[in-house]
């Protein structure tokens, strides 16, 4: 499952882009700009029914906090082997945004890596969260919009540089002004074009965003 689809970004750029490109999305450009936004989260929000992560007690906590969100459901907790109820009555709750609190009682410290949690978190493609979408599909957006404003200027079949062929004029154009009376042109170069030092994620994206990462105060 990916964050957004090429539909979504063809929406973003009011194109209809031909199958070869909306591949071109689905494989190289969504993959990359997901897994930014998941680095900059801090955990992968992409939904998964089993997840187990094991945590050593300290005596001192009530709580402990799961790496992944939301936390959907908790399907066991094992405490120095002995499996806990779940219930405000029994032996834990667990809250959506990965916080695990034990009721009555701090996690033993019995044991190293003695508190072993399998749960389910994350988003599915019904329930994720339109503003982690529509960041993602426009971050794809612009990346494939510089493809477009190169690919765009050159001619058909192969682009060749002067390593490949030393013999004649290079093929590859990039136009950054262009008159037609009197025939004047200015080319651009890779820096101008901005593709060493884009921004996959804007401040604007990085701000929408920051709201999913985690933050806990106890």
């Amino acid at each position: 499952m990916a964050l957004c689809t090429s539909a979504d970004v063809e929406g973003f750029l009011g194109l209809n882009l031909a199958s070869e490109d909306a591949t071109q999305l689905t494989e190289r450009y969504i993959p990359y700009v997901d897994e930014i936004i998941k680095n900059f989260i801090g955990y992968d929000i992409e939904y998964s029914s089993s997840i187990t992560e094991t945590f050593d007690g300290d005596g001192k906590q009530y709580d402990i906090f799961l790496t992944h969100q939301p936390v959907t459901a908790i399907a066991t907790i094992t405490e120095d082997g002995t499996a806990l109820t779940q219930g405000n009555e029994s032996d834990y709750v667990f809250y959506s945004n990965g916080l695990v609190s034990r009721v009555g009682v701090r996690w033993s410290d019995a044991k190293l890596r003695n508190l072993v949690v399998t749960y389910s978190a994350g988003y599915t493609t019904s329930t994720m969260p339109a503003d982690i979408k529509y960041t993602s599909a426009r971050a794809v957006a612009r990346m494939f919009l510089k493809t477009l404003q190169i690919s765009g200027q050159q001619g058909s079949g192969e682009i060749k540089t002067h390593l490949a062929d030393s013999d004649n004029g290079g093929s590859f154009n990039m136009v950054q002004s262009e008159t037609i009376g009197s025939y004047s042109v200015d080319y651009g170069n890779l820096p101008d074009m901005n593709l060493n030092d884009e921004k996959i994620l804007t401040n604007h994206d990085r701000a929408v965003l920051s709201k999913y990462k985690t933050a806990f105060f106890v």
